[in-house]
């Protein structure tokens, strides 16, 4: 069974805002950020070598900053996939409007990927209207054989937040996971079935098992992990449970593994070749606790 590991950096409103921190003009953000990106696709074409035949190390990247680097991913044989969402926004609105599967096409990526913020007990004409785009999107990628990475995101409405005490925590280990289960059973009764499910983590084997359970039966590949921006120790953590519950195919994590070594490189604190060099050791690592925690593997006891 093939695990994939993603390297993630199609950030865009997210990262303007990081690198306006670091002191960059608007001006000057569409180089620096093409940059970085192309050091991220460095980072991953040093890493892979390491990994096992049966893992797939794959780029997640934007057209926007990113279409240098998805055409070198190309000619180094790296699977790249491209989102085609308007970034941050709280509704599944696509970039480019009606044309944006002609433009994803263009980028000549091998996958797409689309986020979507959904909870079922959130606004429902909202609800409905990502689903049908979710639903067109799916036509337009069996199509043309493009396989598809769902990211489904599911922010707290004010009531569930307000029922866990306003502790975002809280409502991560108790309400969330039903929510996401009924999210990925709407979606998929409009006939939406992707390769992919990049979900949240979890602490908890049991819960973490009933994600993958379902996700395995309307997806063809599983689901990935994603990261969050968290602390290392903590995505290694999530990893090591999705893979102990099974039916999770990888990860997809970014900005856990990139934010620091970028930020020193831009900051010209260290230079290309170690900012590539840490970023290929963060990405290693986590793809050792997840493959090190796979039940073949593992001597962990789950309860």
């Amino acid at each position: 069974m093939t695990s994939y590991f993603v390297l993630a950096i199609d950030h865009r409103n997210s990262f303007r805002r990081w690198l306006a921190t670091l002191g960059f003009t608007p001006q000057e953000f569409a180089g620096v950020a093409s940059l970085a990106k192309g050091v991220a696709l460095d980072s991953l074409a040093a890493a892979r070598p390491t990994l096992h035949p049966d893992e797939c190390a794959m780029l997640l990247i934007d057209e926007e900053y990113g279409s240098v680097a998805i055409e070198r991913a190309g000619l180094l044989g790296v699977p790249t996939v491209v989102p085609v969402e308007r970034s941050g926004q709280s509704e599944l609105i696509f970039e480019h409007g009606d044309s944006y599967w002609k433009r994803f096409r263009a980028t000549g990526a091998n996958n797409v990927k689309v986020l979507i913020r959904y909870n079922p007990d959130g606004d429902a004409g909202v609800n409905e209207r990502g689903r049908l785009r979710l639903a067109e999107l799916a036509r337009r990628a069996e199509a043309d054989g493009v396989d598809v990475m769902l990211e489904l995101l599911v922010p707290p409405t004010v009531q569930q937040l307000e029922t866990c005490g306003g502790s975002e925590s809280r409502y991560d280990d108790i309400l969330r996971p039903d929510l996401v289960l009924r999210g990925m059973e709407e979606i998929a009764g409009v006939g939406v079935r992707p390769r992919w499910w990049k979900v949240e983590g979890y602490k908890d084997v049991v819960v973490a098992g009933r994600i993958a359970q379902l996700g395995a039966q309307i997806s063809s590949a599983g689901c990935l992990v994603l990261g969050r921006g968290a602390d290392p120790a903590l995505v290694e953590q999530w990893v090591r449970v999705a893979a102990l519950a099974g039916g999770f195919a990888g990860f997809a994590v970014g900005r856990t593994i990139w934010t620091a070594p970028l930020g020193e490189l831009l900051s010209r604190r260290i230079d290309r070749e170690e900012a590539v060099a840490q970023i290929a050791s963060g990405y290693l690592a986590i793809a050792e606790a997840f493959r090190n925690a796979l039940p073949m593997n593992s001597t962990e006891v789950t309860q």
